[in-house]
């Protein structure tokens, strides 16, 4: 015997849900949209859904058998379930509310909530929460090699990067160390290391699978000095200022909602100039305005809701 959901599966063309997103898969969410049309007249003939994967979100489009938009929505949810579920609520309610439709839709039974998600644009689903923006949050951990003048040291790096999920740039602030480098000068030697505070901003060049990111950041450095091997070693210490630019490229398993593996390289600039001279022998060394520093870490996402600004903009 054919169930009454089969019946109805076999007398309306099924919607065609494609996509390369992994979270949510295309084949759950169709899944989800059939039995969300059980019991309406949905003509979903040559209609495509398409599911386009962010960081922490899906893009949903609904375009009709001739390719014209019928609608465009930015879900973001905590679980792939959660995304999955508030995609195949938004695709039923664009097919449930067009023209063509000859039935209403009955009342639905209540539902066990999968998971919260909120909307940029069109029509809300059925319980979704009200639209606006989140702060999106990212702490960054992570190690380096640090290489300057010739030599090359290990470090570190912990930073924090925030800005509204829905928007490309970031604000950021870290802070970066590596251990001292060493450089022969006369009779001993001059080790020196540069620790700075970092602040500037974050801007996502190519999103997708391994999404790409620009930094550009000033830096508030501390220059530490000490000799070495001399009959009287001395230390100094200076403020040295300098620039910092940085590209990202980031992994996040399938199903790793917050958590993410980042490599990033980065040049930095002090242009001051700093010297270092050993008394008694008139030598004089400049020390490198250049580093290079290559960091890998991990990256912890968080979102924190209710702060006011801009959804997505509707489509045309």
């Amino acid at each position: 015997m054919i169930s009454p959901l089969a019946s109805l599966l076999l007398a309306l063309p099924a919607l065609s849900v494609s996509g390369e997103s992994t979270c949510p898969a295309p084949d759950e969410v169709a899944e989800r949209v059939a039995k969300l049309l059980e019991g309406i007249d949905a003509r979903t003939v040559g209609h495509q859904a398409s599911l386009t994967q962010l960081e922490r979100a899906v893009v949903v489009e609904l375009r009709d058998e001739r390719g014209a938009l019928i609608g465009h929505r930015t879900l973001r949810a905590a679980t792939c379930a959660g995304l999955a579920q508030g995609a195949a609520a938004v695709l039923m309610a664009w097919e449930a509310n067009l023209p063509s439709h000859t039935r209403e839709l009955p009342a639905a039974p209540p539902r066990r909530p999968v998971g919260s998600f909120a909307t940029g644009e069109g029509t809300a689903p059925p319980d979704s929460p009200p639209t606006g923006s989140e702060l999106a949050l990212r702490i960054d951990a992570g190690g380096a090699i640090a290489t300057s003048g010739g030599s090359v040291r290990a470090g570190g790096s912990l930073g924090l990067a925030g800005g509204f999920a829905e928007s490309p740039a970031r604000a950021l602030i870290a802070v970066h160390a590596a251990a001292p480098f060493q450089t022969p000068l006369g009779p001993g030697q001059v080790r020196w290391s540069r620790p700075a505070l970092a602040v500037g901003f974050g801007y996502r060049l190519l999103d997708g699978a391994v999404p790409l990111d620009l930094g550009m950041q000033l830096l508030a450095a501390m220059l530490f000095v000490r000799g070495v091997g001399y009959q009287e070693n001395a230390s100094a210490r200076d403020f040295d200022p300098g620039v910092s630019a940085a590209v990202r490229a980031s992994w996040r398993a399938p199903g790793a909602q917050s958590l993410s593996a980042w490599l990033e390289l980065a040049g930095t600039l002090h242009p001051r100039g700093e010297s270092v001279q050993v008394g008694g022998i008139n030598e004089q060394w400049g020390l490198p305005p250049v580093a290079i520093d290559l960091r890998a870490g991990l990256s912890l996402d968080l979102l924190v809701k209710g702060f006011p600004g801009s959804g997505d903009s509707p489509s045309p």
